[in-house]
């Protein structure tokens, strides 16, 4: 049954209500260091613990849908969201009382990632079964990219405002207004639908694949079957090697190393994004003030002036870097044939130049001190890791049989989030040197942390990435290419390299 267009706002709104505290931390790392006293490597804990709990609390959402109604499921989990929230909200009156309040942090993070799993997982199932037929496409981009939404609007509210308790008091307004909605809303429009065709109840099953969908995942989430009484069981061995017909009459040939390489490609291009998401403004703040530290005294107006216009730049990149690399991205890989069969090698071979031209872009990003460089890096080092999401994301699901995408999609999501999102917010903030005391003859005001170092990190990223795709080449097989007919001293590498059996 299709659903009324304000449904629609009311998931996406929930989406990136979801989001709005990742957002907004980000826009409080100058906040959390000099007013709580919290260390880089507590920020980038603190940051991380959502993006760990949210994958494993996503196989508890389908199972949840078995015993209770997915209305209800969705309260349950935005109740969670407000409680977490609360938690954030509390933390400087907590950090007034004597207590830390960076346990308090961490628990209400861990809340939130658990219950942020339920729009995660549900949000583009939902969109399956009830958008409009003619407009399901636009519904499930929009569902998407509500996440990003959230976040920029986090980070922007924060970075302007700077007062932590009304900005996540705000958040939880929004929380508030989502679940009373949710919970007036007609459950028909809300849940699964079942009709009456014929004279025979006939239902729509949907199997709820296990993931988390971080901003900018192309991944369907929902897997339709019109399953009759006489529906056949596969053969699960079937799915593991492919038989000789099959591969002899060119059908998609299954290449889990290829598979596993395009995973970690995936990641690593996550690792970037949930790095930049919340180190590039302190980072970037630091560049601005070692500029103008020798001309001009570091008052609080300069000081003022900086954040805003990099929180003010950071959301104009962080809103116009990545559509443009996606559409970017998808065009590019579509005018070379797509990235299935034979297209599939120079998918691959375009995205590892790709990689190339992103690891360039991101050391002189990284290693920049000129102010206007760094950001003009930094947009299209972001734009081109958005660029690599849609070739890779597709390659990868295509190096495994149509009927395991969707636990290919889902397996695929634990390092997604484990190794990109979380691994990008922590390890740049555990690799920020900071002194307890102001290093001498050094004349800017933020001279007790060194940012670079926490941000170079970020170009793993594309090297581990540019790795992954070369290897990929060597392994990549498509189906007029199978492995019995490789030439007996070694399987030839895209790029003119003979690698040994």
């Amino acid at each position: 049954m299709a659903a009324p267009f304000r449904y629609l706002l009311l998931f996406t709104g929930f989406s990136a209500c979801a989001q709005f505290d990742s957002g907004a931390l980000g826009g409080f790392v100058d906040y959390l260091r000099n007013d709580l006293g919290f260390s880089t490597q507590d920020i980038g804990l603190v940051n991380a613990m959502e993006y760990v709990l949210l994958p494993l609390a996503s196989p508890l959402i389908p199972c949840l849908f078995k015993f209770l109604k997915v209305k209800i499921v969705l309260l349950l989990c935005l109740a969670g969201n407000m409680l977490g929230v609360c938690g954030l909200a509390a933390g400087p009156w907590m950090q007034q009382s004597g207590d830390s309040a960076f346990t308090l942090f961490l628990v209400s993070r861990a809340v939130s990632g658990m219950c942020h799993a339920g729009i995660a997982v549900y949000g583009s199932v939902w969109v399956d079964l009830h958008a409009p037929k003619d407009q399901a496409a636009s519904w499930l981009g929009a569902m998407q990219a509500s996440s990003l939404v959230g976040l920029v609007i986090g980070y922007i509210i924060a970075g302007y405002s700077k007062d932590w308790v009304a900005v996540f008091c705000l958040n939880l307004l929004w929380f508030a207004a989502t679940f009373l909605w949710l919970a007036c809303a007609a459950p028909e429009h809300i849940g699964n639908t079942t009709a009456v065709a014929g004279g025979h109840r006939t239902e729509s099953r949907v199997r709820l694949s296990f993931v988390s969908v971080p901003s900018g995942s192309f991944v369907n989430q929902a897997d339709w079957s019109e399953e009759g009484p006489d529906a056949q069981t596969e053969d699960p061995a079937a799915h593991l090697v492919g038989s000789r017909s099959e591969t002899e009459t060119g059908a998609p040939v299954e290449n889990l190393p290829v598979y596993a390489l395009m995973a970690l490609c995936v990641s690593s291009l996550f690792f970037v994004s949930g790095g930049l998401q919340f180190w590039a403004t302190p980072y970037m703040e630091q560049i601005r003030l070692k500029e103008i530290s020798p001309s001009r005294s570091c008052t609080v107006d300069v000081q003022k002036d900086i954040h805003n216009l990099v929180v003010t730049l950071v959301a104009v990149i962080t809103l116009t870097a990545p559509t443009f690399g996606v559409f970017l991205g998808g065009s590019a890989v579509d005018s070379i044939g797509g990235y299935r069969g034979k297209s599939g090698r120079k998918a691959l071979q375009l995205l590892a130049g790709g990689a190339a031209m992103a690891m360039a872009f991101g050391a002189v990003a990284c290693f920049s001190t000129n102010f206007w460089l760094a950001v003009s890096c930094f947009w299209i080092f972001n734009m081109l890791g958005a660029a690599l999401l849609p070739g890779a994301f597709g390659l990868m699901l295509s190096a495994v049989r149509p009927q395991r995408t969707s636990a290919a999609s889902a397996i695929a999501q634990i390092p997604i989030n484990l190794i990109g999102m979380a691994g990008g917010a922590y390890i740049p903030g555990w690799l920020t040197g900071c002194n307890t005391e102001e290093l001498p003859n050094v004349r800017m005001c933020d001279a007790d942390c060194d940012f670079a170092l926490g941000l170079r990190s970020l170009l793993l990223g594309p090297v581990f990435g540019f790795l992954a795709l070369i290897l990929a080449l060597c392994l990549y097989r498509g189906p007029s290419e199978p492995a019995a007919d490789r030439p007996p001293g070694g399987s030839e590498c895209a790029l003119g390299v003979q690698v040994q059996d």
